[in-house]
């Protein structure tokens, strides 16, 4: 049988346990950090409360259409944009982006990167379906 285990094994004997609990609350509070700037943006909504863990499910409401559609859309358009990467969830029927921060790179500046370029495209996808 495979030694499935063996990667997390090396990884906690290398780095031990406190710098996984660490590097796990980090990730939390980024999470937290984007939430803020999700629920400070008018256009943006958050999915959940408070985030518990380091996915941060929200939603773009576009000036016009279906809000669904318009975040599908978004996902796609910010995979394809290449600046940041983040997946589409549906939660409750309802369609929306779904970051999760994970990577021990990650940093603040990134987190209103992700707010700033997600606003920036979604108004080009505003703006293309105006037209």
């Amino acid at each position: 049988r495979p030694f499935r285990s063996l990667k997390l094994w090396t990884a906690m004997r290398a780095h031990g346990a406190q710098a996984f609990r660490e590097a796990i609350t980090r990730d939390i509070e980024l999470a937290r950090e984007l939430a803020g700037l999700v629920r400070r943006a008018p256009s943006l909504e958050l999915m959940l409360g408070e985030p518990e863990l380091s996915t941060v499910p929200f939603r773009r409401l576009p000036s016009h259409g279906d809000i669904d559609e318009h975040n599908m859309r978004l996902a796609r358009a910010l995979q394809e944009d290449g600046r940041v990467y983040v997946t589409s969830a549906v939660i409750d029927g309802r369609a929306c982006l779904r970051p999760c921060i994970v990577n021990f790179r990650t940093t603040r500046e990134d987190i209103q990167a992700l707010v700033e370029i997600t606003e920036h495209v979604g108004r080009r996808l505003d703006q293309q379906g105006a037209a």
